[in-house]
């Protein structure tokens, strides 16, 4: 599957697909355009989903993949991560984790990370998934193009 690519995209193709994404899920996640930050997840030149990335603590990057639902499923959201990192990797040698969080009932999106080699770091309590609490299950990848020496050298 090597038709998957991230690129640009406008504000108003930006605002078409998230709300596309909020009707489709039960709690409403708030998506942010940033023209430097929000990318388009295309797969053979269709538009697929968002991508968001942000700087999060020191050398640890957090990003948020969102897909329509018509393309869950399909190896498009794990083959899309795997993707994303590696060449988010090579631009940023000097991040040594990538992370990506997720709701503990969003079955999908777990698979979808647990299929593409994450690690979960964050185990959520059962007691609180009984409640019906909100809560996240956070996951992190290492960077395979991380150099420390890199790192030292920019600090």
């Amino acid at each position: 599957m090597k038709n998957i690519f991230l690129h640009s995209i406008n504000a108003e193709t930006f605002f078409k697909i998230s709300a596309i994404l909020n009707n489709d899920i039960e709690k409403q996640f708030v998506y942010f355009y940033d023209s430097k930050n929000t990318l388009g997840v295309f797969f053979n030149n269709q538009l697929v989903g968002l991508f968001t990335l942000n700087k999060f603590i020191g050398n640890t990057l957090a990003i948020h993949i969102a897909l329509l639902p018509e393309y869950r499923c399909k190896g498009i959201g794990s083959t899309s991560i795997n993707t994303i990192v590696n060449e988010l990797g090579q631009i940023y040698p000097n991040i040594e984790y990538f992370i990506a969080n997720t709701s503990f009932d969003n079955k999908k999106a777990i698979n979808s990370l647990e299929k593409a080699g994450w690690e979960r770091t964050y185990e959520y309590d059962e007691e609180m998934e009984r409640e019906g609490s909100e809560f996240f299950i956070i996951y992190q990848r290492k960077n395979p193009h991380y150099s420390k020496k890199i790192m030292e050298y920019k600090i």
